[in-house]
């Protein structure tokens, strides 16, 4: 790594996080969608989930791929995060359908909690 210009790493890596910026934004979307439908447990364990992804590509990717491994611990726990919260949702809302299906006269606050 020392080889390269320190521009070279710095624009490298701004390149990256632009590139995977759209998993950023599925994050933020989807984290204040379960919020909003009144699961707070989901969204905090994608945090978790943050967490882990970023520690394990930290201690995997270097051995695999050199230092330049570390680069990609921040966009894969955006996207590892991302893909949880993605998966919940949309299986949250297919319950809220089936739910409104069997029952058509549901009240409002018993569409986000009760599932």
């Amino acid at each position: 790594m020392s080889g390269f210009p320190q521009c070279f790493w710095r624009c490298w890596y701004l390149s990256l996080m632009s590139v995977m910026l759209w998993s950023l934004y599925l994050l933020y979307a989807f984290r204040a969608s379960l919020q909003g439908l009144g699961n707070t447990t989901i969204p905090m364990l994608s945090g978790v989930m943050e967490f882990v992804m970023r520690v394990l590509v930290a201690l995997i990717l270097p051995r695999l791929i050199g230092q330049e491994g570390i680069f990609f611990s921040e966009v894969s726990a955006w996207a590892g995060a991302a893909l949880l919260l993605v998966v919940y949702y949309f299986s949250h809302i297919h319950k809220i359908k089936q739910h409104i299906l069997l029952d058509p006269v549901v009240k409002n606050d018993r569409i986000g909690t009760s599932l």
